[in-house]
């Protein structure tokens, strides 16, 4: 192996040890190089992420789910393409996947970039901010699969697309 993958390798296990002993190993994952975001610990975006959009994200009422927004028709989110949507006041990357509908944090892992805004090639989108890539189908990055955008289910009632909160 080159140097480069016998340090990534070695990073990896780091950081898949640290991930495994909870949430007060963030701060040696920023000193090992992943940055302060998520490395499959669960958590929502902090406050300064939340956004605030009138009108948009209206309930729908969805038999057997907890809460699921209406955020957009599918004619609107043509295929191969994305867009940014509010979730209860939070932003979420809808991508459309040869017909079928994704949405993942748009709160990139590495600085926080805008990922809904990327470019989407098949079902990777690269985020415009530094280009790390991640499948929008599992929210996994390209390089490091343990580094995960939060996943949002995704349902369509008739035209209208909707999002799990």
């Amino acid at each position: 192996q080159s140097e480069a993958n016998q340090t990534g390798a070695v990073r990896f296990r780091e950081a898949d040890q640290f991930r495994q002993r909870g949430s007060r190993s963030r701060e040696v994952l920023f000193h090992l190089g992943f940055g302060i975001w998520d490395l499959g610990f669960s958590h929502r975006p902090q406050a300064h992420h939340r956004v605030e959009r009138p009108g948009v994200g209206q309930q729908a009422n969805c038999p057997g789910a907890d809460v699921f927004v209406r955020v957009a028709k599918a004619g609107e989110i043509p295929p191969g393409s994305g867009r940014v949507v509010v979730v209860q006041g939070y932003p979420v990357a809808l991508f459309n996947v040869d017909g079928r509908f994704f949405a993942v944090s748009n709160v990139c892992l590495h600085r926080g970039g805008p990922v809904g805004e990327g470019e989407l090639d098949g079902p990777i989108v690269t985020c415009p901010m530094h280009g790390w890539e991640y499948d929008v189908r599992t929210g996994a990055n390209t390089i490091n699969p343990a580094a995960r955008l939060k996943r949002y289910e995704v349902r369509l009632d008739g035209d209208d697309v909707l999002v799990g909160a």
